[in-house]
């Protein structure tokens, strides 16, 4: 299985610091993604990127690259991911999974998985939303997935660390063509999710758990 959480982060208590990668590998109806994370000290902004895979073996490039990392190849396992930057001196390998995001610390009441995803055996439609959210420089960070029979392709969103906490709310903004176009707002609490589409006001309720692709 390709899809899952692949991670090493690691929070340091001497130090204070978060250090690792960990990527969170989707599938779509228009192929994989991967929602990269990568921290040295504090975590930096996750990117979005689109994976190419052939059997178990994944690639991909950054689209922002400041390390001048290059590209990553790599292999995956039914225990994690090895592979490597063409351009860095050492291997990356990572552990599958649940995501560092999952915990329950301060920072992290409101990252984490929360999901609704369902496959059914019968029609063999995959219907649900699956919004896993992480954090980094004072924002948090949505990917944000919808499927209705076939996985759409994800989608990245941000919101004020400050005002998610201090509200225990996120809310973003849907573009027009999106079958939920509008704003999309949610109250989130320590088991779960409770939001609605401004659109179409449909409300959805989504567990805190692990995600649907691990």
């Amino acid at each position: 299985r390709i899809t899952g959480c692949y991670s090493d982060l690691e929070y340091v208590v001497e130090s204070g610091d978060l250090v690792g990668f960990e990527f969170f590998i989707v599938y779509s109806g228009q192929g994989y993604y991967l929602f990269y994370q990568e921290s040295v000290g504090e975590p930096d902004t996750p990117q979005l990127l689109p994976v190419k895979v052939d059997g178990n073996k994944i690639s991909f490039k950054l689209q922002s690259d400041p390390s001048d990392y290059g590209a990553f190849k790599g292999t995956i396992s039914a225990d994690g991911l090895t592979g490597k930057f063409m351009n860095a001196d050492y291997p990356v390998e990572l552990q599958r999974k649940e995501s560092y995001w999952g915990g329950k610390t301060e920072e992290l009441r409101i990252a984490g998985c929360y999901s609704n995803m369902e496959y059914s055996e019968d029609s063999g439609d995959l219907t649900g939303y699956e919004l896993f959210i992480v954090y980094a420089r004072d924002r948090y960070y949505i990917l944000y997935q919808a499927s209705a029979g076939e996985p759409a392709a994800p989608r990245l969103f941000s919101v004020a660390a400050e005002d998610a906490l201090k509200n225990a709310a996120i809310s973003f903004m849907l573009p027009p063509h999106d079958p939920q176009p509008g704003e999309f707002t949610a109250a989130i609490t320590a088991t779960g999710l409770s939001g609605t589409f401004s659109g179409t006001g449909e409300r959805i309720e989504l567990k805190r758990k692990d995600s649907y692709w691990q």
